[in-house]
């Protein structure tokens, strides 16, 4: 642990993680990189297992949200102390994992880059945030990666998941949590998701 054992609650998995990813229709060559980061993780230390999480809804557009509901009760049984959601247009590097934990945050997100940029001046991020600025407290950010202390799962409900990042945002800042984006961890996005203008 670290400096972190100075200040860390007792945990019976410390430094553990779920890895969830959120359907499982991968961008080409996402699969595999998922992978890499997942064996790069571990063999730094960390207690890394993955989970794939299927489509259970009913309803076309409600299925992100009740994947990431389900996401997230998963870490929670699991015993995990971190959980790392992914989306399956993410192109992620090795040490993307290692670098977000690096931070003990609840809520860290790593600064995403749409490779397909669709809409050019769309934000992925409130506010706007420039690269290689360390760690950067936002209002909202785009929910294609996104690492949390299962903790914070303890005051989220269902619907939470539901909606825009945005909104997700309110349900977290109503019980007091800030999220972050790691800048200096880019992630790519293969296929940039809809997002409101800034």
């Amino acid at each position: 642990l670290g400096k972190r054992a100075l200040y860390h609650l007792p945990h019976v998995n410390p430094q553990s993680v779920l890895v969830t990813v959120i359907s499982n229709a991968w961008c080409e060559g996402g699969w595999h990189r998922l992978q890499d980061m997942v064996e790069y993780s571990n063999k730094q230390g960390y207690m890394v297992a993955l989970q794939e999480v299927n489509d259970l809804s009913l309803m076309p557009m409600d299925a992100i949200g009740v994947m990431r509901s389900c996401a997230a009760m998963m870490a929670l049984d699991a015993g995990v102390e971190w959980c790392l959601m992914v989306d399956t247009d993410t192109l992620l590097e090795p040490d993307t994992l290692v670098r977000l934990l690096q931070w003990d945050r609840p809520i860290v997100f790593p600064l995403l880059c749409d490779l397909e940029n669709k809409y050019p001046g769309t934000a992925l991020n409130v506010p706007p945030l420039i690269v290689n600025t360390g760690l950067q407290p936002v209002t909202w950010a785009a929910m294609s990666v996104m690492l949390f202390n299962v903790k914070v799962f303890n005051c989220l409900n269902p619907y939470s998941w539901h909606g825009s990042d945005y909104h997700f945002a309110q349900h977290l800042g109503h019980f007091g949590h800030r999220s972050y984006v790691d800048t200096d961890t880019l992630v790519n996005v293969s296929r940039g998701p809809a997002r409101n203008q800034a």
